[in-house]
């Protein structure tokens, strides 16, 4: 039985791919306990895992996503592209080729305990997501392994692994500083990228609360957290009528601050859960890496719609008085309601120690976004964005 014609490279986030080169050592980032492995090393572990034992990983992940089985012979070829070293994995996407058909696979893998341990809770957030209205934005995982990979000193460490949907078309973003007006870089893979400002970043903004919001569980109030801005988690595909946004992990699933059985309890656990939701949203770090970044006020309506929107589109029907009364909690609260607010859950709002400072100061600003934000779209019905700059 012979192998697929496996071929590689690394994603060029300003053009074309790149060839792998033979002795460099892949991305640390600021991470300082990660092995020095060559990138010669990591592909050449990556086609083991894929290929060994009579290609299993591949097609499971195959029959997995396409609902049927797929033969070792059937897989014609399949290219492995590094395209990120982040906090947790190395990640690289895959395209296979079987026949006529075509697919990509995210390959996500975890070289260290710590990492892995990671990867667990990811894995067992996935599956909570997968089972309720938020799992369409979700991946899907369709296998898990282990393999063997060397670094420079010789030494072999068991990675662990997943294999994901990968979503295609789908790119990275970012806030971006520009003179009197901010908007949002999207990491396309051309020179320049492309940038949303206005309604269409407004569009991203709105569809990010929405998302998170039908992933909350309306019993326990676990939710998808922590997640950021900075790592990428969230991606976007532009084009169409407006951009549509994926989440591409979920690296755990748990309660900020857990309801009760009484109705003052549930509603102060969905406070928290919209006030940490539209706080996280408006952070992020220049280019992912620099600088933290703050999101301008102007477009907290968007995801106090979204928010909104999701809640309702999520909530039972039995409980539509919940929602009425969450309505009047939130037009309760003022400015100086939503700062103190915020100052009972900075602990639960810092995802980078490096955060808590830039968080702190900004308490009271988004006290005041909220305030204003909501009478706007829950007493007035949304309103019509003003533009950022396109």
């Amino acid at each position: 039985m012979g192998k697929p014609h496996f071929t590689t490279s690394i994603w060029n986030p300003y053009g074309s791919p790149k060839a792998p080169p033979p002795d460099p050592l892949l991305p640390c980032g600021l991470s300082q306990d990660l092995p020095p492995v060559r990138y010669a090393d990591y592909f050449s572990a990556l086609e083991s895992a894929l290929t060994s034992h009579g290609m299993q990983a591949l097609r499971e992940a195959l029959g997995s996503a396409w609902g049927a089985a797929v033969k070792p012979e059937e897989i014609d070829r399949v290219h492995v592209e590094s395209v990120k070293h982040g906090a947790f994995y190395h990640v690289a996407r895959m395209e296979v080729a079987v026949g006529s058909q075509r697919i990509s696979l995210a390959m996500n893998s975890a070289f260290t305990p710590h990492r892995q341990a990671v990867m667990h809770r990811e894995l067992k957030a996935l599956d909570r997501v997968s089972a309720g209205p938020g799992a369409p934005f979700f991946p899907r995982c369709h296998y898990q392994g282990q393999y063997p990979c060397v670094d420079v000193n010789e030494k072999v460490h068991r990675v662990s692994y997943f294999l994901a949907q990968w979503f295609d078309g789908y790119h990275e973003f970012h806030l971006r500083d520009a003179p009197g007006a901010q908007n949002l870089h999207v990491w396309d893979g051309s020179p320049d990228g492309i940038l949303l400002g206005g309604r269409e970043a407004a569009a991203v903004f709105r569809e990010g609360a929405r998302i998170l919001t039908l992933c909350l569980d309306r019993a326990t109030f676990e939710q998808v957290y922590p997640w950021h801005h900075a790592a990428g988690d969230m991606v976007v595909r532009c084009g169409g009528r407006a951009p549509r946004l994926r989440v591409i992990s979920a690296r755990d699933y748990r309660a900020i601050v857990p309801g009760g059985q009484e109705a003052h309890e549930r509603l102060a656990a969905i406070m928290s859960f919209f006030y940490v939701l539209t706080l996280r949203l408006r952070l992020d770090r220049h280019e992912g890496t620099g600088r933290l970044l703050w999101a301008d006020g102007v477009w907290v309506p968007a995801m106090v719609e979204g928010f909104w929107k999701g809640w309702v589109e999520g909530q039972p029907r039995s409980l539509d008085s919940e929602t009425g009364a969450l309505r009047e909690a939130l037009l309760g609260f003022s400015a100086q309601d939503w700062a103190v607010f915020g100052e009972y859950l900075l602990d639960d709002l810092i995802v980078d120690p490096e955060e808590a400072a830039f968080i702190a100061s900004k308490l009271g600003e988004h006290g005041k976004d909220l305030a204003r934000s909501l009478e706007d779209q829950l007493r007035l019905g949304p309103q019509k964005e003003k533009g950022c700059g396109s």
